[in-house]
């Protein structure tokens, strides 16, 4: 018998609660971001959450830590039983109440329950998103289609019977952020096209300088109103933490008053620059990513498809070996 088997019981039920523990956070932490979609700022702080765990390097990390927990955390518990059964193989002749507490008592359900919600969770989702299963819970673009023409005829049957010029004022107020939603659904459609940038081969230029080189790059297309203000925006958002996602691929970017609409620049270096990656390796892809704030969940779409892209190896040779700009466009475009 292996080693790991042969372990006392008393380690195996210390390790087994320390894993509970810290499943327990994460189920915790997980909850706090979903409750953020209560918050009343347009769900802005649950789109920077799902962002940052959809992007984020430690957190793909984490997802295999995670999922090897719940692995070791069954077998444990089903060791422990095992072993408690070869204990006393013979139950006990009478059964007395018991003292133990009601958790304890209710242990087995409540594993249960939570067993089967991390099952329909990573069957749905983290299954789905890897590409092992089809996803249940992805929306059909014509499922959305059909709701917003619900919602448009709902608010226009609001503003035909209210009464007085506050409810007509709040209802204009509605129609206005439904027609920029409806058109941030449909620039989403024409993810391609939306992107309006460029694409440039530069040799030798230290980090600071390959920013600015993508800014002003991004400023001859006459989208930026202000281009030092707009670097200015991105280096402060490069100073809270790098986004050097590793690899080689560096992806900065900023939500900007001083953006007109959503770009993206494209610098293959010739002379890989140190961003600071978690891997610690030198960059030499960095895309360059801005946008107005109305287009927030445009540009949090395109930012997300980017970094999954990206983390793909044969994607990444295939741009650095690009002959030219057309044939990296195309790559950036026609991935799936």
């Amino acid at each position: 018998m292996p080693k790991f088997f042969q372990f006392a019981s008393i380690t195996k039920k210390v390790t087994l609660a320390l894993i509970g523990i810290f499943l327990m956070v994460f189920i915790l932490v997980h909850l706090g971001i979903n409750l953020c979609m209560l918050r009343e700022d347009g769900g802005a702080w649950f789109r920077t959450a799902a962002h940052f765990m959809g992007t984020n390097y430690i957190v793909k990390v984490f997802e295999i830590v995670l999922f090897a927990s719940v692995l070791l955390h069954i077998v444990l518990a089903v060791l422990i039983q095992i072993h408690n059964w070869r204990s006393r193989p013979v139950g006990y002749k009478s059964r007395s109440r018991s003292k133990t507490a009601p958790a304890s008592k209710l242990m087995i359900w409540s594993g249960i329950l939570i067993a089967l919600f991390l099952g329909v969770h990573f069957i749905n989702f983290y299954f789905a998103k890897i590409g092992l299963v089809e996803g249940r819970y992805i929306i059909e673009v014509k499922a959305i289609e059909e709701g917003y023409k619900v919602k448009q005829q709902t608010l226009t049957n609001a503003y035909s019977e209210a009464k007085t010029e506050e409810e007509r004022a709040q209802v204009e107020k509605d129609v206005t952020a439904f027609q920029e939603n409806l058109q941030i659904f449909q620039e989403n459609e024409k993810f391609g096209k939306a992107l309006q940038g460029g694409f440039e081969y530069i040799e030798d230029l230290s980090k600071d300088e390959a920013l600015e080189y993508a800014v002003e790059l991004l400023a001859k297309n006459g989208n930026v109103i202000d281009s030092q203000k707009l670097l200015n925006e991105v280096k402060a958002r490069e100073e809270l933490a790098s986004t050097g996602i590793g690899n080689g691929v560096a992806i900065p970017h900023a939500l900007s008053e001083f953006a007109t609409n959503t770009m993206l620049a494209i610098l293959r270096l010739e002379k890989p620059v140190d961003f600071d990656a978690a891997d610690a390796l030198p960059v030499d892809l960095l895309f360059l990513m801005t946008g107005p704030k109305t287009n927030t969940p445009l540009h949090l779409k395109i930012l997300s498809k980017l970094a999954h892209s990206l983390h793909d190896e044969k994607f990444r040779t295939s741009l650095r070996e690009a002959p030219n700009r057309e044939v990296i466009a195309d790559l950036i475009f026609q991935k799936k």
